[in-house]
C-alpha cells in the first residue's frame, strides 16, 4: 500500500488533487479525478493524517457549483468542471471521505481488519 501511495503522491498529484493515467487517452487533456481525490482523502484520514485529508477535501470542493454538485473532473488551472456532470460517484465519495475525517477527528477508528483465521465465520 506504501508503493501505491507513494507512486500517487510523486506521480499523479498537484495541487492536492489526483489524475488518472489512462492510457486510452491524452492524460494532457484529463483534469483531476475528484472522486480518486475523494478517495485519497479518505486514505489519509483512516491513516490518521487529518490534516492532508482536509486539504484534499478542501482542494475538491473548490470545484463544486453553487449547489454543491461535482463533475467528473476538475481543470485547475481555469478553474473549470470538465467531464460528466452531475456526477454522484463524486458526491458519494466527499461524503465518504468528509464522514471518515470527522470520525478521526473524534477519535473514532475506521481502519478495516481482516478476520482472525480461526475466528468463527457466520
Amino acid at each position: 500500500m506504501r508503493a501505491t501511495i507513494h507512486e500517487l503522491e510523486t506521480r499523479h498529484c498537484r495541487e492536492q488533487l489526483y489524475w488518472r493515467q489512462l492510457e486510452e487517452y491524452d492524460a494532457r487533456k484529463e483534469g483531476a479525478f475528484l472522486a480518486g481525490s475523494c478517495w485519497m482523502a479518505h486514505y489519509y484520514a483512516v491513516a490518521g493524517d487529518l490534516a492532508k485529508s482536509r486539504a484534499i477535501l478542501d482542494a475538491v470542493a473548490r470545484f463544486q457549483n453553487d449547489l454543491g454538485y461535482f463533475s467528473e473532473e476538475a481543470d485547475v488551472a481555469k478553474g473549470l468542471m470538465l467531464g460528466n456532470f452531475a456526477q454522484s460517484f463524486v458526491h458519494s465519495s466527499f461524503i465518504c471521505a468528509a464522514n471518515g475525517l470527522t470520525k478521526a477527528q473524534a477519535g473514532i477508528d475506521t481502519r478495516v481488519r481482516s478476520r482472525n483465521a480461526t475466528e468463527a465465520v457466520s
